[in-house]
């Protein structure tokens, strides 16, 4: 019985491919600014006061409730957390990383881009590390 437990361990480790070091640059990087826009969303949910004037400056055609504010930030904070749950599940190269990853990764790009309408160029710097990533991890789940 220990022999079929151990073929069956050591076939499962060679079926996995092993990660390669561009991609573990890129998992900590997006894992960095994960982190990063998480600590500040779920500041920004305690002082949405101070987020809601930042916002009405940015949008000034527009007016933003604090109502507004807080549920935004809130959904912003748990799709983050659903990100950053799937960088961490990709960087033990579990399929289903991937998928939570580009499921809060399309949110956000989508907010950024239609919602907030914001093209500048660490936006878009940041948009590309993302693609970039996406397309490897692709590669690699071939």
């Amino acid at each position: 019985m220990e022999e079929i437990t151990q073929s069956l361990n050591s076939e499962q480790q060679e079926s996995r491919k092993p990660r390669p070091l561009g991609l573990s640059i890129l998992l900590i990087f997006v894992f960095t600014i994960n982190i990063f826009l998480l600590v500040i969303l779920t500041y920004s949910f305690f002082s949405a006061d101070l987020l809601q004037e930042t916002i009405q400056t940015y949008l000034r055609h527009n007016v933003i409730s604090l109502k507004t504010v807080m549920i935004t930030t809130g959904i912003g904070a748990m799709i983050a957390a659903v990100s950053l749950i799937g960088i961490i599940l990709m960087w033990f190269m579990r399929r289903l990383g991937f998928y939570l990853f580009v499921f809060g990764q399309i949110i956000f790009i989508v907010a950024l881009l239609f919602g907030f309408r914001s093209f500048d160029i660490l936006n878009i710097i940041v948009l590309l590390f993302i693609i970039t990533l996406i397309g490897m991890y692709l590669k690699i789940m071939k």
